[in-house]
């Protein structure tokens, strides 16, 4: 009681909004719950909670639910997704990104590393090309996300052209291309798994990348009810006596390649995984950051040379670029065609030719000698070929000055050679000014 006298206090009852406001606009079924235990006061009924509050979604908006894909292919290349995966750190050959297509019916997998996305487009028509004559049957139509290398004007006439339908998902709606962020997971989880277990740098993804792609192909799965996509595709078991460690030791059979014949028969490299083109290994020699296909090796799958200088169970580095690894050089294949077996060229002031002296061979060339005398002179004369230059350090350095100059003025841009162009030759010609 006051001063005043007595005071009373009257409830008065509210509808169901205001009650949701005052308690902090709470769920559906909590206000149902609160009213149905005469918690709250309300006026009218008590199960009045069919109202729309125009606050709750400006606070609480959240993805609505997707349905499971509807879309059943009966047939190889019915539907093809495809989308684009970027790397932080460039690879060891200068890659950046890969371009992904899978095959909706039969799970099976392709990459193509590239070192920039306008790519995608011309690995498309590659693609398209390769699978369709394989398979005698066109791709009828083509999954991907909104992007622009997707929905460029050269890329939306060839596919209307070719009358291929064109799904797109909505913008910044990943979950409408969910087959290919799906598989896009399995490949890099996959692939990072492999250069872990090896101690190898970040550098090799696109090695590791290709090879868990070779490996996914080939393990069963339970979409196909525990086919693997290999055998939904090619029609064919894999044969799973031909797999090795990745970045396991290995010596490959190397005589073809010895210019003498006291040379060593192999040396100890590294294995990068399978050849797409060819029935056999790509073995990397650590020493002259060569890699050499070959089918005769030997493995030993309990050492791994990089773990040797890393110790074993080293995390991979997070920082591994180009320049912890320099660019490989192919060996042993004729087809330039493969994406795997490109090389970016750095500039140097030495050559990367294998000399004659470089491998041991002392004897002077017949070609050359009549300018035998160059070799026993210290006057700075006109060579006439690369051999000569390279035996003098001014040369050499002149060689290398002029090459980094043409680098840094970007006079050229290496392209795959295509079948249909003839490649201009080019040579050394050297002046005393």
């Amino acid at each position: 009681m006051s001063s005043h006298g007595p005071l009373a206090y009257l409830g008065v009852r509210v509808d169901g909004p205001v009650w949701h406001s005052r308690l902090g606009h709470p769920s559906s079924p909590i206000l149902k719950f609160l009213l149905s235990t005469n918690k709250l006061s309300i006026a009218g009924t008590k199960t009045c909670t069919n109202f729309t509050c125009y606050s709750c979604p400006l606070g609480k908006s959240v993805k609505l639910p997707f349905q499971s894909s509807l879309s059943v292919t009966h047939a190889p290349l019915a539907l093809i997704h495809s989308d684009v995966w970027s790397s932080s750190n460039k690879s060891v050959s200068g890659f950046q990104y890969y371009v992904l297509f899978v095959d909706n019916f039969s799970r099976y997998s392709w990459i193509f590393p590239m070192r920039l996305k306008s790519e995608v487009f011309s690995l498309y028509v590659k693609f398209k090309t390769l699978v369709e004559n394989l398979f005698s049957t066109k791709i009828k139509a083509l999954q991907t996300d909104g992007g622009g290398e997707y929905t460029s004007h050269i890329f939306h006439n060839f596919l209307v052209t070719h009358g291929i339908d064109h799904r797109i998902s909505y913008p910044r709606h990943p979950e409408q291309n969910g087959l290919a962020e799906r598989k896009h997971r399995h490949i890099v989880d996959t692939g990072l798994t492999l250069l872990a277990h090896a101690s190898m740098p970040l550098a090799y993804w696109a090695e590791a990348m290709h090879t868990a792609v070779y490996l996914i192909n080939r393990l069963p799965s339970k979409v196909l009810g525990l086919q693997s996509p290999s055998q939904i595709l090619l029609h064919k078991e894999p044969n799973f006596a031909f797999l090795k460690i990745f970045g396991c030791a290995c010596f490959p059979y190397l005589r073809p390649y010895n210019t003498n014949k006291l040379h060593l028969r192999s040396v100890k490299c590294v294995f990068l995984g399978y050849s797409l083109d060819h029935q056999g290994y790509r073995c990397l020699n650590l020493i002259t950051n060569r890699v050499f296909l070959s089918r005769h090796v030997i493995f030993d799958e309990h050492c791994f040379p990089f773990q040797e200088t890393k110790g074993p169970h080293a995390p991979i580095s997070s920082s591994s670029s180009t320049d912890s690894a320099p660019p490989l050089q192919i060996f042993g294949s004729s087809r330039h065609s493969s994406p795997s077996a490109t090389s970016r060229v750095r500039p140097s002031t030495t050559h990367s030719m294998v000399t004659r002296a470089q491998t041991g061979v002392r004897k002077p060339n017949p070609k050359y000698a009549n300018h035998a005398f160059l070799a026993s002179t210290n006057d700075l004369v006109e060579p006439t070929c690369f051999s000569q230059a390279n035996k003098f350090q001014e040369w050499r350095t002149a060689m290398g000055e002029e090459f980094n100059a043409f680098q840094r003025a970007g006079t050229w841009v290496l392209v795959p050679p295509k079948p249909t162009l003839n490649v201009l030759p080019n040579k050394w010609v050297f002046r005393i000014k």
